[in-house]
């Protein structure tokens, strides 16, 4: 009884399902050996080639059926990765479908904002540069006396205005030159 135990025990400890009498006859074969009786076969032996010759065709249908479930387990499981990786894409997809045509967008904005600031800053230095040009020329000192004649007529017209010299002169200046016009066209 003790013996039987163990063998179940063995047995499961592969892997292997134990039922009474499957294998028995191996077992005992290998018992009957332990204790003494008459075999051909080493003890060892007589388990490899009794046992074995029983337990093969169950062991093999074992594995294959063990094979063919984990098998079965990871297609599933790549069917469903497939799934997941396929979805995924979907949505990034969708997300693209969006964000390419408003970052195309920005880039053509941020290009015409580029594109606008250099040609403002191209003008503003070329300003810049005859500004100073025009503060290091030798011409310098004639504009200066330029600007400061041009101040003093501008004064002198302000004050002809408020006192209304300038708007008789310019009235005059208006009515010879219609005068001058109806000669010409007569």
């Amino acid at each position: 009884m003790v013996m039987r135990e163990w063998a179940g025990e063995w047995l499961r400890g592969m892997g292997l399902p134990y039922r009474e009498g499957y294998c028995w006859k191996a077992i005992k074969g290998q018992m009957r050996s332990l204790r003494g009786g008459a075999s051909p076969y080493a003890p060892m032996e007589l388990f490899r080639k009794s046992a074995m010759d029983e337990l093969l065709p169950f062991l093999i249908g074992a594995t294959m059926n063990d094979t063919a479930q984990m098998l079965k387990g990871i297609n599933e499981e790549v069917q469903k990765s497939k799934e997941v990786l396929q979805e995924l894409n979907n949505q990034i997809m969708d997300v693209s479908n969006i964000v390419q045509p408003a970052l195309a967008k920005q880039i053509t904005d941020i290009r015409n904002q580029r594109m606008a600031l250099i040609g403002e800053l191209s003008q503003s230095l070329n300003m810049l540069k005859e500004v100073r040009k025009f503060f290091m020329e030798s011409e310098y000192d004639k504009e200066m006396e330029r600007l400061e004649r041009f101040v003093k007529v501008c004064q002198q017209i302000k004050a002809l205005k408020e006192d209304g010299t300038f708007d008789a002169v310019v009235d005059s200046a208006i009515r010879l030159a219609i005068k001058e016009e109806q000669k010409n066209a007569g």
